[in-house]
């Protein structure tokens, strides 16, 4: 499970299907290789600064105010794959490392009963400066990433409702959105970016193995190809 594109088909067999798409030499790459992100580069003077200012101040406070809930969330990551469990002495001899808060964010859900349940979900804030004023992200080159193609969905949903309301005029019309569960995690990191996505957790370094959800270039990365949007529809 840790091997790159274990979560997909081999690309040897994708490229058949996929060959023409315009995104596809990127995917193909992060499939063989893991996905890099472009970075401006940063002095090994500001990073050390930057780890050591992060490794003292610690996480969010909403970690320590879910601590339980971001336990489960640790755990289940190590166990399935997606996050690699070091001990924290070894931070300053990573080569390329970079440390970032982590959070938890409480929200509402239904479960299968239609009643409201607590979710969690675990932050990676790689947005939050030290003191080079350098993060992760400030330092992604944008115009380097492949470009987000979603296909005018939204505009293609709307003409569909139109031309099936003026098919029928009074009759109800349901439109419903999935959401794929850990969608960015399908995708591996390559060895150069999984040490820019370091977190501290109860006294054990992580090294992210997938894609986090703090990251600016995840959505590029992850979201090469479109994701696919079920609709229902009564009539």
């Amino acid at each position: 499970m840790v091997s790159f594109g274990s979560e997909f088909w081999d690309p040897s067999e994708l490229e058949g299907l996929l060959f023409k798409h315009p995104n596809w030499p990127a995917l193909r790459e992060i499939l063989e290789n893991g996905a890099s992100f472009p970075l401006k580069p940063i002095s090994n003077q500001d990073r050390k600064i930057d780890l050591e200012f992060h490794a003292s101040r610690g996480n969010h406070k909403s970690a320590e105010k879910y601590q339980n809930a971001l336990d489960d969330i640790i755990n289940n990551d190590i166990h399935r794959g997606f996050a690699l469990p070091l001990p924290t002495d070894i931070l300053f001899e990573l080569p390329g490392a970079s440390l970032a808060p982590l959070g938890c964010i409480g929200q509402d859900t239904i479960n299968e009963r239609g009643k409201r349940t607590k979710k969690f979900r675990m932050t990676h804030d790689q947005s939050f400066l030290g003191p080079s004023q350098h993060s992760v992200n400030e330092r992604v080159l944008k115009e380097l990433l492949p470009n987000c193609m979603y296909s005018f969905a939204l505009l293609r949903i709307l003409h569909y409702i139109i031309s099936l309301r003026s098919q029928h005029h009074s009759t109800k019309i349901f439109i419903s959105k999935f959401d794929l569960d850990l969608a960015y995690h399908c995708s591996h990191l390559s060895g150069a970016a999984a040490a820019e996505c370091l977190t501290v957790h109860k006294d054990t370094l992580l090294m992210a193995l997938r894609m986090t959800f703090g990251d600016h270039p995840a959505p590029q990365c992850g979201d090469t190809f479109q994701k696919p949007l079920q609709t229902s529809v009564i009539l």
